[in-house]
């Protein structure tokens, strides 16, 4: 697994015990997504003869506009900020060493209530 996919996975972990009845996913899941829904993606680069990496994390979530409203959704995506505010994981396989909020966007598509958050992180394998 690399090193990208294992940081999304401990990530997942963490956000699926704090919001157990919210579908959350990774990229190359193969399972139906289902709303409401926390989608990690995380792009990372390799420090140059290091095992420390950069990486953006997209955070994103969606709600089913049927389902909810605006001020619900607007509710929900607070919550899970703040959860990632004070994001702790843990990993046998990865580390983070440091992150920070970089910018968020909102997109409604279709009939679905979507906004991304994005981060900036700094992690590595565990030692």
């Amino acid at each position: 697994m690399s090193l990208d996919l294992a940081m999304c996975d401990a990530i997942r972990e963490s956000l699926q015990t704090a919001f157990p009845s919210v579908f959350v996913g990774l990229p190359h899941d193969h399972e139906r997504i289902t709303m409401p829904a926390i989608l990690l993606n995380l792009q990372g680069t390799s420090l140059l003869n290091s095992p420390l990496w950069t990486g953006t994390l997209t955070v994103a979530i969606g709600q089913q506009a049927d389902d909810t409203t605006v001020e619900q959704h607007i509710a929900f995506v607070k919550q899970v900020s703040e959860f990632m505010d004070t994001l702790e994981i843990d990993s046998d396989v990865v580390q983070i060493y440091g992150y920070v909020s970089k910018s968020s966007d909102n997109v409604n598509e279709e009939r679905h209530w979507n906004t991304n958050l994005t981060y900036t992180l700094g992690y590595g394998p565990k030692p």
